[in-house]
């Protein structure tokens, strides 16, 4: 349970259990927590229902700072520790003070514990006697203690020798419940059994070694399975017995050897026998082996770490030792893993033979019933004989009796109007129309198929028919225009090197020097067309290199 500090939503003076997440009970007004904590036994006859009141809050409050782990969690108790006791009370100095408000202790606990340890059926059980006894808690009382043992302690109680009713005060019921005494709370420990049952039947046993616990594998398995959890919410964390609580469910439920049995099997029919007790030896030497194995393997993963460590600082005799101290763990380790091995074996044979005793048992059941069965009068050969002849005559009957009645209806037709077969000509040709009928149908809904396969046929030709003439119209305009294109730059050309010519060769020119322009204008154009490339190259490089910048 994890004490918080105060806020303005909690008062500051409520003391430290109350201001838990979640509080085990709701946090009451100051004037009506003075009155708690001020109550004691002697208010039971001058005030008993106001006491009542206050035991049942006490009571509240115990229970739940136990389940919760706060009572026996750290000396101030704000820390849940894991594995602290929470089936088990220990009322003494160091639980009256950790219940301590403003410098105030409570003055009734001793007679809150009286009272819940000895009401009819005891919330608080002395921890000695609960594991002493032989006997079920929860037996009911001989007849004997019933009319002579209770009434003869209750007036015992009472006598004064002073005269008056004797009234118990706190200073003596701490001194007789009090003082340091453990004991099992009942309420708590019934729930923590209702949980390991139904934790089981929601996860049973499949093997006959895995029924067998001590109380140290008891508390691994079922530590967080068999947790009271009640009603109330728990604070955040990891809640499981403790040791202590192990034991006391153990003794609720069996003894030192724990051997859970199946639905429906019989506990005085599966007592614990040497046998169990035997597997369960083996089982927790298989345990211990496995926990030696994994220590032996951490020191040799230690041995070569120091053998590296000594060899790089050219510590040649120190690195040789850590190997030999290598070596004999290894060769401890191989002995201790065999072992291991063979007590597996060990284990899964007993589980096999286990086994082969429940199926054994099963053929047993088998056989037994179904000679039971074979055994019922009506299945002797001469009665299942006679019974089948009976049902034979019974069904031959029967066919007659059929027959009969078919006949007389046809007799009783015929002589009722004797149209019978007129009927059935006329119920004949009525059938072939209707069959005639749906032939027409058929061959109708068959013809309008195909007619309409034809014309989507029909309708698909004319569109690609259409859509070539389109193409070939197309591409014959293409055509035209790319002609009057080209005649038109044939054109342009002749115009351009005639004019070119007059150019570059002057009125009343030679042949030669007609020539000699026409080189010189090749030249210039034959540089130009370099120029025009350069510039053209660059402006793809600087394209290129926008893109890749992108």
């Amino acid at each position: 349970m994890t004490t918080h500090p105060s806020s303005s939503a909690q008062p500051p003076s409520l003391p430290a259990f109350l201001l838990t997440t979640p509080p085990p009970v709701p946090p009451p007004s100051e004037p009506r927590l003075k009155a708690l904590y001020a109550s004691t036994a002697s208010q039971r006859h001058s005030n008993p229902t106001g006491y009542a009141a206050n035991v049942s809050w006490w009571s509240t409050v115990l229970r739940e700072t136990l389940r919760s782990g706060w009572v026996n969690g750290d000396v101030a108790g704000h820390v849940q520790r894991d594995g602290a006791d929470r089936l088990v009370l220990k009322v003494d100095e160091a639980l009256v003070g950790k219940y301590e408000w403003d410098g105030r202790r409570p003055k009734g606990l001793g007679g809150v514990v009286e009272t819940l340890a000895t009401k009819s059926s005891p919330t608080l059980h002395p921890l000695s006697t609960f594991l002493a006894s032989p006997t079920p808690l929860r037996a009911p009382p001989s007849i004997t203690y019933r009319l002579v043992g209770r009434p003869l302690w209750w007036a015992l109680g009472q006598l004064n020798p002073f005269g008056g009713e004797r009234e118990v005060g706190e200073d003596e019921c701490w001194k007789r419940f009090g003082k340091g005494r453990e004991y099992v709370h009942m309420e708590l420990l019934e729930q923590s059994a209702s949980a390991f049952v139904s934790h089981l039947t929601s996860n049973p046993l499949l093997s006959y070694s895995s029924s067998l616990f001590n109380p140290t594998t008891f508390r691994e398995t079922f530590g967080e399975a068999a947790f009271p959890g009640g009603n109330k919410g728990l604070p955040s964390g990891t809640h499981r017995l403790g040791e202590k609580d192990c034991e006391v469910l153990m003794k609720w439920l069996g003894r030192d050897v724990i051997k859970l049995l199946e639905p429906g099997e019989n506990a005085a029919e599966h007592e614990i026998t040497e046998a169990d007790r035997g597997t369960l030896s083996i089982i927790l030497t298989l345990d211990k082996l496995e926990k030696q194995i994994e220590d032996i393997e951490s020191q040799l993963v230690s041995a070569q770490a120091k053998a590296k460590k000594h060899l790089a600082a050219n510590q040649r005799s120190l690195a040789m030792s850590a190997l030999r101290s290598k070596k004999a763990l290894e060769e401890i380790l191989d002995r201790r893993i065999g072992a291991a091995e063979q007590l597996r074996g060990v284990v899964r044979s007993i589980d096999q033979a286990k086994g082969d005793v429940e199926i054994m048992s099963a053929y047993s059941t088998s056989t037994t019933t179904l000679s039971h069965i074979l055994r019922n009068p009506k299945l002797d050969a001469e009665y299942i004989a006679s019974t089948t002849d009976a049902l034979s005559e019974a069904l031959a009957d029967a066919h007659e009796i059929d027959e009969a009645v078919r006949i007389g209806g046809k007799i009783a037709v015929g002589a009722a109007g004797g149209g019978g077969e007129l009927e059935e000509e006329e119920l004949r040709e009525e059938l072939e129309g209707m069959v005639r009928e749906e032939k027409e149908r058929q061959a109708r809904e068959e013809r309008e198929e195909r007619e309409r396969q034809e014309r989507q046929e029909r309708e698909k030709r004319e569109k690609e028919q259409k859509e070539q003439k389109e193409r070939e119209e197309k591409e014959k305009e293409e055509q035209e225009k790319v002609g009057q294109l080209v005649n038109t730059a044939a054109a342009s050309g002749k115009n351009e090197s005639a004019r070119r010519e007059e150019v570059l060769v002057p009125p009343g020119g030679s042949s030669e020097d007609l020539w000699k322009h026409r080189y010189e204008d090749a030249q210039r154009r034959e540089k130009e067309e370099k120029e025009r490339a350069e510039v053209e190259r660059m402006r793809r490089d600087e394209r290129r290199a926008v893109a890749e910048g992108e």
